[in-house]
Protein backbone atom coordinates (compact mmCIF):
# COMPACT_ATOMS: atom_id res chain seq x y z
CA UNK A 1 0.00 0.00 0.00
CA UNK A 2 1.47 3.38 -0.96
CA UNK A 3 2.28 5.86 1.77
CA UNK A 4 0.87 9.38 1.87
CA UNK A 5 2.59 12.74 2.20
CA UNK A 6 0.63 15.94 2.77
CA UNK A 7 2.29 19.02 1.26
CA UNK A 8 0.93 22.20 2.86
CA UNK A 9 2.31 25.28 1.11
CA UNK A 10 0.87 28.37 -0.60
CA UNK A 11 3.58 28.10 -3.27
CA UNK A 12 2.62 26.06 -6.34
CA UNK A 13 6.31 25.77 -7.20
CA UNK A 14 7.14 24.11 -3.89
CA UNK A 15 4.23 21.70 -4.20
CA UNK A 16 5.40 20.84 -7.73
CA UNK A 17 8.92 20.10 -6.44
CA UNK A 18 7.43 17.76 -3.83
CA UNK A 19 5.34 15.94 -6.45
CA UNK A 20 8.30 15.52 -8.79
CA UNK A 21 10.59 14.34 -5.99
CA UNK A 22 8.07 11.68 -4.93
CA UNK A 23 7.23 10.48 -8.44
CA UNK A 24 9.81 7.63 -8.44
CA UNK A 25 8.38 6.28 -5.18
CA UNK A 26 5.26 4.41 -4.15
CA UNK A 27 3.78 7.55 -2.66
CA UNK A 28 0.52 9.51 -2.77
CA UNK A 29 1.03 13.26 -2.46
CA UNK A 30 -1.90 15.24 -1.04
CA UNK A 31 -1.86 19.04 -1.17
CA UNK A 32 -3.23 22.07 0.67
CA UNK A 33 -2.62 25.81 0.17
CA UNK A 34 -2.81 26.88 3.83
CA UNK A 35 -3.03 25.56 7.36
CA UNK A 36 -6.81 25.50 7.43
CA UNK A 37 -7.00 23.35 4.30
CA UNK A 38 -4.08 21.30 5.62
CA UNK A 39 -5.94 20.35 8.79
CA UNK A 40 -8.98 19.29 6.78
CA UNK A 41 -6.91 17.16 4.42
CA UNK A 42 -4.93 15.66 7.33
CA UNK A 43 -8.14 14.58 9.07
CA UNK A 44 -9.53 13.07 5.86
CA UNK A 45 -6.40 11.36 4.55
CA UNK A 46 -4.36 10.54 7.71
CA UNK A 47 -0.99 11.03 5.92
CA UNK A 48 2.19 9.28 7.01
CA UNK A 49 4.08 12.59 7.03
CA UNK A 50 3.29 16.30 6.65
CA UNK A 51 5.50 18.84 4.87
CA UNK A 52 4.43 22.14 6.40
CA UNK A 53 5.36 25.66 5.31
CA UNK A 54 5.84 28.22 8.09
CA UNK A 55 4.50 31.36 6.37
CA UNK A 56 1.06 31.01 4.75
CA UNK A 57 -2.17 33.03 4.51
CA UNK A 58 -5.38 32.16 6.39
CA UNK A 59 -3.56 29.91 8.87
CA UNK A 60 0.22 29.72 9.12
CA UNK A 61 2.32 26.64 9.78
CA UNK A 62 2.86 27.32 13.48
CA UNK A 63 -0.85 27.43 14.21
CA UNK A 64 -1.54 24.34 12.12
CA UNK A 65 1.25 22.47 13.91
CA UNK A 66 -0.17 23.49 17.28
CA UNK A 67 -3.62 22.22 16.32
CA UNK A 68 -2.18 19.00 14.92
CA UNK A 69 -0.44 18.22 18.20
CA UNK A 70 -3.63 18.96 20.13
CA UNK A 71 -5.65 16.47 18.07
CA UNK A 72 -5.43 12.89 19.47
CA UNK A 73 -5.93 11.39 15.99
CA UNK A 74 -3.27 13.53 14.29
CA UNK A 75 -0.63 14.27 16.91
CA UNK A 76 1.52 11.23 16.06
CA UNK A 77 1.98 12.23 12.39
CA UNK A 78 5.60 13.37 11.87
CA UNK A 79 5.94 16.94 10.60
CA UNK A 80 8.78 18.46 8.58
CA UNK A 81 8.75 22.25 8.38
CA UNK A 82 9.69 24.32 5.31
CA UNK A 83 11.16 27.73 6.03
CA UNK A 84 13.20 30.58 4.60
CA UNK A 85 16.77 31.05 5.84
CA UNK A 86 15.61 33.75 8.25
CA UNK A 87 13.10 31.36 9.74
CA UNK A 88 15.54 28.92 11.32
CA UNK A 89 15.13 30.52 14.73
CA UNK A 90 11.38 30.08 14.43
CA UNK A 91 11.90 26.37 13.79
CA UNK A 92 13.99 26.04 16.92
CA UNK A 93 11.30 27.80 18.93
CA UNK A 94 8.52 25.51 17.74
CA UNK A 95 10.62 22.33 17.89
CA UNK A 96 9.19 21.70 21.35
CA UNK A 97 5.73 21.43 19.79
CA UNK A 98 6.88 18.42 17.80
CA UNK A 99 8.83 19.04 14.57
CA UNK A 100 10.89 16.08 13.31
CA UNK A 101 13.07 18.12 10.94
CA UNK A 102 13.09 21.20 8.69
CA UNK A 103 14.21 22.22 5.21
CA UNK A 104 15.43 25.67 4.26
CA UNK A 105 14.02 27.16 1.05
CA UNK A 106 14.96 27.01 -1.74
CA UNK A 107 15.73 23.28 -1.79
CA UNK A 108 16.28 20.59 -4.41
CA UNK A 109 14.43 17.34 -4.97
CA UNK A 110 17.53 15.42 -3.88
CA UNK A 111 17.67 17.27 -0.55
CA UNK A 112 13.99 16.55 0.05
CA UNK A 113 14.43 12.83 -0.68
CA UNK A 114 17.44 12.64 1.61
CA UNK A 115 15.59 14.37 4.46
CA UNK A 116 12.46 12.27 4.08
CA UNK A 117 14.45 9.02 3.96
CA UNK A 118 15.63 9.74 7.49
CA UNK A 119 12.05 9.66 8.73
CA UNK A 120 10.27 7.14 6.54
CA UNK A 121 11.03 4.34 4.08
CA UNK A 122 10.75 5.48 0.46
CA UNK A 123 9.70 2.46 -1.57
CA UNK A 124 10.28 2.57 -5.35
CA UNK A 125 7.07 2.84 -7.35
CA UNK A 126 5.60 -0.50 -8.39
CA UNK A 127 5.38 0.73 -11.98
CA UNK A 128 9.12 1.19 -12.09
CA UNK A 129 9.66 -2.40 -11.01
CA UNK A 130 7.14 -3.71 -13.51
CA UNK A 131 8.71 -2.03 -16.49
CA UNK A 132 12.30 -3.02 -17.16
CA UNK A 133 15.26 -3.84 -14.93
CA UNK A 134 17.11 -0.81 -13.67
CA UNK A 135 20.26 0.15 -15.50
CA UNK A 136 22.30 -0.86 -12.49
CA UNK A 137 20.94 -4.40 -12.53
CA UNK A 138 17.97 -6.15 -10.95
CA UNK A 139 17.99 -7.21 -7.30
CA UNK A 140 19.60 -10.57 -6.74
CA UNK A 141 16.88 -11.55 -4.28
CA UNK A 142 18.96 -14.03 -2.29
CA UNK A 143 22.16 -12.03 -1.84
CA UNK A 144 22.67 -10.32 1.51
CA UNK A 145 25.42 -7.78 2.02
CA UNK A 146 27.29 -7.90 5.31
CA UNK A 147 29.27 -4.76 6.13
CA UNK A 148 31.70 -5.35 8.99
CA UNK A 149 35.31 -4.29 9.54
CA UNK A 150 36.16 -7.05 12.02
CA UNK A 151 37.10 -10.35 10.25
CA UNK A 152 36.22 -12.45 13.30
CA UNK A 153 32.63 -11.14 13.28
CA UNK A 154 32.31 -11.77 9.55
CA UNK A 155 33.52 -15.32 10.01
CA UNK A 156 31.09 -15.85 12.88
CA UNK A 157 28.16 -14.56 10.83
CA UNK A 158 28.91 -16.51 7.67
CA UNK A 159 29.63 -19.67 9.67
CA UNK A 160 26.44 -19.54 11.73
CA UNK A 161 24.21 -18.83 8.74
CA UNK A 162 25.97 -20.93 6.11
CA UNK A 163 22.93 -23.20 5.80
CA UNK A 164 20.47 -20.32 5.30
CA UNK A 165 18.66 -19.49 2.06
CA UNK A 166 20.93 -16.54 1.28
CA UNK A 167 24.26 -15.93 -0.37
CA UNK A 168 26.45 -13.63 1.70
CA UNK A 169 28.73 -10.96 0.27
CA UNK A 170 31.19 -9.25 2.61
CA UNK A 171 32.37 -5.63 2.52
CA UNK A 172 34.78 -3.95 4.92
CA UNK A 173 33.50 -0.41 4.39
CA UNK A 174 30.11 1.15 3.74
CA UNK A 175 31.50 2.88 0.62
CA UNK A 176 32.40 -0.47 -0.94
CA UNK A 177 28.95 -1.87 -0.15
CA UNK A 178 27.12 1.13 -1.63
CA UNK A 179 29.21 1.04 -4.80
CA UNK A 180 28.42 -2.66 -5.26
CA UNK A 181 24.73 -2.13 -4.51
CA UNK A 182 24.41 0.46 -7.27
CA UNK A 183 25.53 -2.24 -9.72
CA UNK A 184 23.61 -5.17 -8.21
CA UNK A 185 21.06 -4.35 -5.47
CA UNK A 186 21.01 -6.86 -2.60
CA UNK A 187 17.97 -8.38 -0.94
CA UNK A 188 19.06 -6.96 2.43
CA UNK A 189 22.00 -5.41 4.23
CA UNK A 190 23.44 -6.57 7.55
CA UNK A 191 25.76 -3.89 8.90
CA UNK A 192 27.74 -3.40 12.10
CA UNK A 193 26.55 -0.41 14.12
CA UNK A 194 30.07 -0.02 15.47
CA UNK A 195 31.51 1.14 12.14
CA UNK A 196 33.35 4.43 12.67
CA UNK A 197 31.71 7.87 12.35
CA UNK A 198 28.14 6.58 12.11
CA UNK A 199 28.84 4.85 8.80
CA UNK A 200 26.04 2.29 9.26
CA UNK A 201 23.29 4.92 9.47
CA UNK A 202 24.89 6.97 6.69
CA UNK A 203 24.79 3.85 4.50
CA UNK A 204 21.08 3.41 5.21
CA UNK A 205 20.43 7.03 4.22
CA UNK A 206 22.41 6.60 1.02
CA UNK A 207 20.26 3.60 0.09
CA UNK A 208 17.05 5.52 0.86
CA UNK A 209 18.16 8.27 -1.49
CA UNK A 210 18.31 5.90 -4.50
CA UNK A 211 14.97 4.71 -6.00
CA UNK A 212 16.43 1.30 -6.93
CA UNK A 213 17.74 0.75 -3.38
CA UNK A 214 15.25 2.64 -1.24
CA UNK A 215 13.24 -0.40 -0.13
CA UNK A 216 16.27 -2.50 0.88
CA UNK A 217 15.81 -3.60 4.52
CA UNK A 218 18.68 -3.09 6.97
CA UNK A 219 19.53 -5.26 9.99
CA UNK A 220 22.14 -4.02 12.43
CA UNK A 221 24.75 -5.91 14.43
CA UNK A 222 25.60 -4.60 17.90
CA UNK A 223 26.57 -5.74 21.38
CA UNK A 224 23.65 -5.67 23.80
CA UNK A 225 25.23 -2.89 25.83
CA UNK A 226 25.38 -0.49 22.87
CA UNK A 227 21.94 0.89 23.72
CA UNK A 228 22.50 4.31 22.14
CA UNK A 229 23.65 2.80 18.84
CA UNK A 230 20.66 0.44 18.82
CA UNK A 231 18.21 3.26 19.54
CA UNK A 232 19.65 5.47 16.78
CA UNK A 233 19.43 2.58 14.32
CA UNK A 234 15.81 1.89 15.17
CA UNK A 235 14.90 5.56 14.89
CA UNK A 236 16.68 5.78 11.53
CA UNK A 237 14.66 2.95 10.00
CA UNK A 238 16.57 -0.29 10.65
CA UNK A 239 14.22 -3.28 10.44
CA UNK A 240 15.96 -4.94 13.39
CA UNK A 241 19.16 -5.30 15.36
CA UNK A 242 20.80 -8.66 16.13
CA UNK A 243 23.08 -8.95 19.12
CA UNK A 244 26.74 -9.94 19.14
CA UNK A 245 27.89 -12.66 19.65
CA UNK A 246 25.84 -13.80 16.69
CA UNK A 247 22.87 -16.09 17.23
CA UNK A 248 22.04 -17.76 13.90
CA UNK A 249 18.34 -18.27 14.67
CA UNK A 250 17.91 -14.67 15.83
CA UNK A 251 19.69 -13.18 12.82
CA UNK A 252 17.79 -15.33 10.33
CA UNK A 253 14.47 -14.54 12.04
CA UNK A 254 15.15 -10.81 11.83
CA UNK A 255 16.11 -11.11 8.16
CA UNK A 256 12.93 -13.04 7.40
CA UNK A 257 10.81 -10.41 9.16
CA UNK A 258 12.66 -7.61 7.37
CA UNK A 259 12.10 -9.28 4.00
CA UNK A 260 8.49 -10.16 4.87
CA UNK A 261 9.10 -13.83 4.12
CA UNK A 262 6.84 -15.37 6.74
CA UNK A 263 4.07 -15.89 4.20
CA UNK A 264 6.09 -18.01 1.78
CA UNK A 265 7.25 -20.87 3.98
CA UNK A 266 4.82 -23.24 2.19
CA UNK A 267 4.69 -21.73 -1.29
CA UNK A 268 5.56 -25.14 -2.76
CA UNK A 269 4.23 -28.43 -1.44
CA UNK A 270 3.54 -31.95 -2.64
CA UNK A 271 0.10 -33.57 -2.74
CA UNK A 272 -0.64 -37.17 -3.65
CA UNK A 273 -1.30 -36.16 -7.27
CA UNK A 274 0.95 -33.20 -8.05
CA UNK A 275 3.29 -30.48 -6.86
CA UNK A 276 1.35 -27.34 -5.90
CA UNK A 277 2.92 -23.87 -6.01
CA UNK A 278 0.88 -20.95 -4.66
CA UNK A 279 1.68 -17.36 -5.63
CA UNK A 280 -0.11 -14.41 -4.02
CA UNK A 281 -0.58 -10.79 -5.06
CA UNK A 282 1.45 -9.43 -2.15
CA UNK A 283 4.61 -11.44 -2.76
CA UNK A 284 7.68 -9.25 -3.20
CA UNK A 285 10.70 -10.03 -5.38
CA UNK A 286 12.51 -11.38 -2.32
CA UNK A 287 9.55 -13.61 -1.47
CA UNK A 288 9.41 -14.90 -5.03
CA UNK A 289 13.09 -15.81 -4.75
CA UNK A 290 12.38 -17.81 -1.60
CA UNK A 291 9.44 -19.47 -3.36
CA UNK A 292 11.76 -20.33 -6.24
CA UNK A 293 14.21 -21.96 -3.83
CA UNK A 294 11.33 -24.07 -2.51
CA UNK A 295 10.30 -25.06 -6.04
CA UNK A 296 13.84 -26.14 -6.86
CA UNK A 297 13.87 -28.29 -3.76
CA UNK A 298 10.39 -29.76 -4.15
CA UNK A 299 10.52 -30.44 -7.89
CA UNK A 300 13.37 -32.89 -7.44
CA UNK A 301 11.47 -34.58 -4.62
CA UNK A 302 8.33 -34.68 -6.78
CA UNK A 303 10.15 -36.22 -9.73
CA UNK A 304 11.78 -38.82 -7.49
CA UNK A 305 8.33 -39.66 -6.09
CA UNK A 306 6.94 -40.27 -9.56
CA UNK A 307 4.73 -37.15 -9.71
CA UNK A 308 4.39 -35.89 -13.25
CA UNK A 309 2.37 -32.69 -12.77
CA UNK A 310 3.14 -29.24 -11.37
CA UNK A 311 0.25 -26.85 -10.68
CA UNK A 312 0.99 -23.13 -10.33
CA UNK A 313 -1.91 -21.44 -8.54
CA UNK A 314 -2.08 -17.72 -9.33
CA UNK A 315 -5.80 -17.23 -8.66
CA UNK A 316 -4.96 -14.72 -5.92
CA UNK A 317 -2.82 -12.62 -8.29
CA UNK A 318 -4.42 -9.58 -9.94
CA UNK A 319 -1.35 -7.93 -11.48
CA UNK A 320 0.87 -9.87 -13.85
CA UNK A 321 4.30 -8.33 -13.25
CA UNK A 322 7.70 -8.90 -14.81
CA UNK A 323 8.83 -10.51 -11.55
CA UNK A 324 6.02 -13.10 -11.73
CA UNK A 325 6.76 -13.69 -15.41
CA UNK A 326 10.43 -14.40 -14.67
CA UNK A 327 9.48 -16.66 -11.77
CA UNK A 328 7.10 -18.74 -13.90
CA UNK A 329 9.56 -19.05 -16.79
CA UNK A 330 12.32 -20.35 -14.50
CA UNK A 331 10.07 -22.58 -12.40
CA UNK A 332 8.19 -24.21 -15.28
CA UNK A 333 11.42 -24.73 -17.20
CA UNK A 334 12.91 -26.59 -14.23
CA UNK A 335 9.80 -28.76 -13.95
CA UNK A 336 9.79 -29.57 -17.65
CA UNK A 337 13.50 -30.42 -17.55
CA UNK A 338 12.60 -33.15 -15.04
CA UNK A 339 9.74 -34.44 -17.19
CA UNK A 340 6.86 -32.76 -15.32
CA UNK A 341 3.91 -31.14 -17.08
CA UNK A 342 2.90 -27.68 -15.89
CA UNK A 343 -0.56 -26.10 -15.63
CA UNK A 344 -1.44 -22.58 -14.57
CA UNK A 345 -4.44 -21.43 -12.54
CA UNK A 346 -5.55 -17.81 -12.83
CA UNK A 347 -8.32 -15.42 -13.74
CA UNK A 348 -9.24 -14.38 -17.27
CA UNK A 349 -7.91 -10.91 -16.48
CA UNK A 350 -4.55 -12.38 -15.50
CA UNK A 351 -4.47 -14.42 -18.71
CA UNK A 352 -5.14 -11.28 -20.74
CA UNK A 353 -2.30 -9.46 -18.96
CA UNK A 354 0.05 -12.38 -19.63
CA UNK A 355 -0.71 -12.18 -23.34
CA UNK A 356 0.84 -8.70 -23.46
CA UNK A 357 4.29 -10.29 -22.96
CA UNK A 358 5.92 -12.17 -25.84
CA UNK A 359 7.22 -14.88 -23.50
CA UNK A 360 3.76 -15.69 -22.11
CA UNK A 361 1.40 -14.75 -24.95
CA UNK A 362 0.56 -18.41 -25.62
CA UNK A 363 0.10 -19.50 -22.01
CA UNK A 364 -3.23 -20.97 -20.90
CA UNK A 365 -4.69 -20.18 -17.48
CA UNK A 366 -7.43 -22.35 -16.01
CA UNK A 367 -10.05 -20.97 -13.65
CA UNK A 368 -10.23 -24.13 -11.51
CA UNK A 369 -7.96 -26.99 -10.60
CA UNK A 370 -10.50 -29.53 -11.91
CA UNK A 371 -10.35 -28.15 -15.46
CA UNK A 372 -6.58 -27.96 -15.29
CA UNK A 373 -6.34 -31.60 -14.17
CA UNK A 374 -8.64 -32.67 -16.99
CA UNK A 375 -6.32 -31.22 -19.61
CA UNK A 376 -3.07 -32.31 -17.95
Amino acid sequence: MPKKILSVDDSKTVRLIVRKAMKPYDMIVCEAQNGEEGLAVARAEKPDLILLDVTMPVMDGVEMLTRLKADPELKQIPVMMLTAEAGRENILKIAKIGVRDYIVKPFTEQVLVEKLSRIMTLTPAAAAGAAAPAAGGAPTGRTVFIVEDKPAIVQAVTETVKNSAWTWKHFTTSAEAFQAAEKTPPAAVVVSLSLPEGAAIDLLRSFRGRPALAATPFVGLAVKTASEDIQRAQESGFAGVSSKPIDAADLEAKLRRALKLEGVFRAAELTKDHMLVRISEEMTSAQLDVAMAQVMEKVTEAADSGLGLAVFDLTAVKTFTVEILKFLISATRKCEDLGMRCVLLGTSELAAAARTFDESKDWTFHAKLESAMATA
